[in-house]
């Protein structure tokens, strides 16, 4: 399915030093409210979101819960809206890695059966 975005006059525009245009949802302001609404982008989403491998758990509430799901071998998490490895999240800062559980952001990533 190609990204319902691509010539939308709502879609922002970056052109790539190759000269190929690239087309985004908004993401602020006025017409960041009318590709939320869009069907194309919702029927985009719902597509992206069934070729997934893993669904988006409950938030990790403790570094003691980190450390024990990296303890049982779940290496993957939700962050930012996409999947990352544990191995990611190491390389932050221990301040910024502290943040992101102290308020929610970083969630088990659960396999489909």
């Amino acid at each position: 399915m190609q990204k319902p975005c691509n010539k939308c006059e709502n879609s922002s525009s970056y052109i790539l030093p190759s000269g190929v245009t690239r087309y985004y949802p908004q993401t602020f302001g006025y017409y960041a409210i009318k590709c939320r609404e869009c069907e194309k982008y919702k029927r985009y989403e719902e597509y992206l979101q069934s070729r997934r491998k893993y669904l988006m758990g409950k938030p990790i509430k403790s570094l003691e819960e980190y450390f024990a799901l990296k303890e049982k071998g779940e290496s993957l998490f939700y962050w930012r809206g996409a999947i990352r490895h544990f191995k990611v999240l190491e390389c932050l800062n221990f301040s910024t890695f502290v943040d992101l559980i102290n308020h929610g952001n970083l969630y088990r990533a659960i396999k489909k059966q």
